[in-house]
């Protein structure tokens, strides 16, 4: 193996001199930027202002629109609240450095897909800690109870940080939504900044397919596509999102599916309703040299199948980040701190406990002044920048891109902008009615017909639904302490 094969598509900025690794760089201030061969580096300098954008950006307005055009289109911006409006009808997967007179600003995309990690001295930030581990040492946690959670079944069920923590004292995790201000050695929360504006299903609809066709139009551009098609809604709305591009679909088959699981075949008939060519494949599991990358290249590695060969030229369309719009934590009102840490199946972990009425504390209030719901941004910063987020590393360190087209501020506003009894997880009028404005046909066959879901929908019928998701945090929790 190279030294190039191993932290792909990830960066480093520091004040230290040089790291062994044969990268790129760029002097930015007093820092150094320091950036995988395969990072494209798109930079733009007027006398007010520098960005410097790591990955890629796209524009629906204008799909045939390069990175380059995208960020010169920043010039003129002279405040910071008018870069983070600008930057919002943009989506895609990436790490801005923006110098503004003599201040440096750290921040990633509307997800946070690309990570960010820092050192509590804010003198080095990487994409991951055991990268920034290469030109600093990494000090292990000194309280008791960080150290039992991050050594916990817990923890070691899916190896994900929580909140903005890591495995050591020293390093932290930027969550979406905040940036980083290098000189005052602080992180700034910058959205919600602006109150939700209400809208009907009626208005939200055309404005998301006109969204989501522009991103996807866009990444066309750039690359051959394939997408993941499943019997979820997520997959379903990109799929009719994307009919007017050149690209591939496939599910991949689990050893339980045979060809009449409904993963298998609903998403088969709706493929071929447009005669898209769709196969279910069977991913092997890691051979040794991707299983090397990933050790190597991520804190925690997962274990994962291999991607399919047949695609490793193809930028992947996935529908993560979606679940941010589908009540995923649920729809309960009163929301205390031990809902979230049994949300998370965190029951017990006084760390846990900590971590998020931290979280709570510093920001419930200014999700609910600007309207919006503080599980739903729970989920987009806690699951999202933490869950999905790795994903992306994951697979960029197995040469994977993926793009989740979701990732837009103002994509994202106009769905949480909706009626949240209109778009819970298992029953979603949002996007039934995107899928009926798209395709009439498509709508009339079923999203994950499963035992579960059956239930839920007609709890929603019954109105028993807000109270039947109440019963279960408490059920839960009573468990955990019968079982103590």
């Amino acid at each position: 193996m190279k030294e190039t094969d191993f932290f792909r598509k990830q960066f480093l900025l520091t004040d230290k001199g040089e790291i062994d690794l044969p990268w790129n760089s760029e002097k930015i201030l007093h820092l150094n930027l320091f950036y995988h061969p395969e990072h494209e580096l798109t930079h733009f300098s007027e006398k007010e202002i520098d960005v410097y954008l790591l990955g890629f950006i796209f524009d629906y307005r204008n799909p045939e629109f390069s990175n380059q055009q995208i960020v010169d289109s920043f010039s003129g911006i002279k405040t910071f609240e008018e870069f983070t409006k600008h930057l919002a009808q943009y989506s895609g997967h990436f790490v801005i450095i923006l110098r503004m007179d003599r201040k440096i600003i750290l921040m990633g995309d509307a997800c946070g897909q690309l990570e960010i990690y820092y050192d509590t001295t804010f003198s080095t930030f990487g994409s991951q800690p055991k990268l920034i581990g290469k030109v600093i040492p990494l000090i292990p946690h000194t309280s008791e109870e960080a150290r039992r959670f991050y050594s916990s079944p817990a923890f070691n069920r899916e190896f994900l940080f929580i909140g903005d923590t890591t495995h050591v004292e020293n390093i932290k995790h930027l969550l979406p939504n905040h940036y980083i201000d290098i000189e005052s050695q602080s992180v700034i929360r910058y959205f919600p900044k602006i109150p939700i504006n209400p809208i009907s299903i009626k208005e939200a609809v055309p404005v998301t397919i006109t969204r989501l066709e522009g991103f996807i139009k866009a990444a066309s551009f750039r690359s051959k596509l394939v997408m993941g098609l499943t019997a979820g809604y997520d997959s379903r709305t990109l799929f009719l999102s994307n009919l007017d591009v050149d690209c591939k679909y496939y599910v991949t088959r689990d050893l339980h599916m045979n060809d009449e699981h409904y993963e298998i075949r609903i998403p088969k008939k709706i493929a071929k309703l447009f005669n898209k060519d769709f196969r279910a494949v069977d991913e092997p599991p890691l051979d040794e040299h991707r299983k090397r990358l990933l050790e190597q290249s991520v804190d925690f590695p997962r274990k994962w199948n291999s991607p399919d060969k047949m695609y490793d030229d193809h930028l992947l369309i996935n529908g993560n980040l979606s679940e941010i719009a589908r009540n995923s934590y649920g729809r309960f009102k009163r929301v205390k701190v031990r809902d979230l840490v049994s949300l998370r199946n965190f029951f017990g972990s006084k760390y846990a406990y900590e971590v998020y009425g931290n979280w709570k504390r510093k920001n419930s209030k200014i999700i609910e002044q600007y309207g919006y719901h503080i599980l739903d941004l729970f989920y987009w910063e806690e699951r999202m920048g933490n869950w999905t987020a790795k994903t992306k590393t994951e697979w960029n360190a197995m040469g994977k891109d993926i793009y989740s087209p979701f990732c837009s501020h103002e994509l994202l506003v106009t769905l949480l902008s909706t009626p949240r009894k209109l778009r819970n997880k298992y029953h979603n009028v949002l996007y039934n009615s995107i899928f009926k404005s798209l395709s009439p046909e498509t709508a009339k066959i079923p999203t994950n017909p499963s035992l579960k879901k059956r239930i839920y929908k007609y709890s929603h019928k019954l109105h028993l639904y807000r109270i039947i998701q109440r019963l279960r945090i408490l059920i839960k929790n009573l468990t955990h302490e019968i079982s103590k």
